[in-house]
C-alpha cells in the first residue's frame, strides 16, 4: 500500500526544493556575489555548484524517501529552516540567504517561513496519515494544486522585476538618503550601475542619450559602483551621486546591477534587470503625461 499523505507530503517539499534550485539558477550572478562577500576564500562558483548539487541529491533523496517516512520530510524542514534562519542572522537582518535567487536576497521572500510552513504541513499530513488514507482522487486534486500554485509563484517571481517590488521598510537611513537625494516633486529614480558590468555600461550609454527625454518628469540619480565623483555630475539629463555606492546599496537592499529604486509619493518600489529599468521608466513618463 502506498501512504498517499506522504506522498502529497513529498510533492510539497520537492516543488519547493525544485523551485529553489531553479529559481537560484535563473539568479546565478547575485547569488555568487551574496557567496563572494561573505566566503571571499572560496571560489564563488564552486561554491554555487556545490549547493545546487547538495540541493539536486536531497531532492532526490526526498522523492526516494519521502513517501514511506513522514519524519525524514520533517527533518529536512527543519534543517532548511535553521539554515536559513542561521543565514538571516548572520546578514544581520538586511537579507537573507539565497535561497530563493534574488526574491529571498532582497528580503521579498523569507526563506526560514517558507520551510517553517512546508515543515507544519509535513506534521499534519504526517498526522493525518496515521489514522486515514487518502483516497486517489483527493491526492490527484491535491498534486495538481500544488503545481498550479507554484507555478503561479514562480511566475510572480520571475515578473517581480519587471512590475517593480514595493520595498516594505527601506530603514531610517534609505529614507534620509532619499530625502537628501531628492530636490522637487518629480519620482526620484536612483539607477544603480556597475563598471565591472557589460550591461551596465551598454544601459550607461543609453541613459546618456536618452536621460534628457525623460528629466521632464523624473529626477534621474545615478549610483556606479566603480565610479566615485567628488561632488555631483551632470551626465546627459541625469546626475552621477557623490554618496559611496555600497552606502546606498546597502540601505536600499540593492544586492545586483542594473537596479532601479523608485521613490514617488513616499512610496520605494524596487526594480531588478535593465528591461524592467526600462519600462519602469517608460511607465513614469506615462502616467505623468496622462495625468498632466
Amino acid at each position: 500500500m502506498i501512504d498517499l499523505f506522504r506522498c502529497a507530503g513529498t510533492v510539497l517539499l520537492a516543488s519547493v526544493l525544485l523551485l529553489s534550485i531553479l529559481l537560484k539558477a535563473r539568479d546565478r550572478r547575485p547569488v555568487e556575489q551574496w557567496l563572494r562577500n561573505r566566503f571571499p576564500r572560496v571560489r564563488a562558483a564552486v561554491l554555487f555548484f556545490a549547493i545546487i548539487g547538495a540541493e539536486t541529491a536531497l531532492l532526490v533523496a526526498v522523492l526516494a524517501v519521502g513517501p514511506r517516512s513522514t519524519g525524514f520530510m520533517v527533518a529536512v524542514c527543519g534543517v532548511l529552516a535553521i539554515c536559513a534562519w542561521l543565514f538571516r542572522v548572520f546578514g544581520r537582518g538586511k537579507v537573507g540567504c539565497p535561497c530563493f535567487g534574488s526574491a529571498s536576497l532582497s528580503a521579498d521572500l523569507r526563506a526560514e517561513v517558507v520551510f517553517l510552513l512546508v515543515l507544519v504541513a509535513e506534521l499534519v499530513l504526517g498526522g493525518l496519515s496515521m489514522r486515514w488514507q487518502l483516497p486517489v482522487a483527493l491526492f490527484c486534486a491535491f498534486a495538481a494544486a500544488v503545481a498550479v500554485g507554484f507555478y503561479v509563484l514562480s511566475r510572480g517571481l520571475a515578473l517581480q522585476g519587471f512590475t517593480g517590488t514595493p520595498v516594505a521598510d527601506a530603514g531610517k537611513e534609505g529614507t534620509a538618503l532619499l530625502g537628501e537625494a531628492s530636490r522637487d516633486g518629480r519620482p526620484l529614480a536612483l539607477i544603480f550601475l556597475s563598471t565591472r558590468c557589460q550591461v551596465c555600461m551598454t544601459f550607461l550609454k543609453y541613459l546618456e542619450q536618452s536621460s534628457e527625454l525623460f528629466a521632464t518628469w523624473i529626477d534621474l540619480r545615478l549610483v556606479i559602483d566603480g565610479l566615485e565623483v567628488a561632488e555631483e555630475t551632470l551626465f546627459g539629463g541625469s546626475t552621477i551621486v557623490s554618496v559611496p555606492y555600497r552606502r546606498l546599496a546597502n540601505a536600499l537592499q540593492v544586492v545586483e546591477s542594473p537596479t532601479m529604486v523608485l521613490w514617488r509619493k513616499g512610496v520605494v518600489t524596487r526594480y531588478r534587470g535593465i528591461q524592467a529599468c526600462n519600462l519602469a521608466l517608460s511607465e513614469i513618463v506615462r502616467v505623468t503625461v496622462a495625468g498632466a
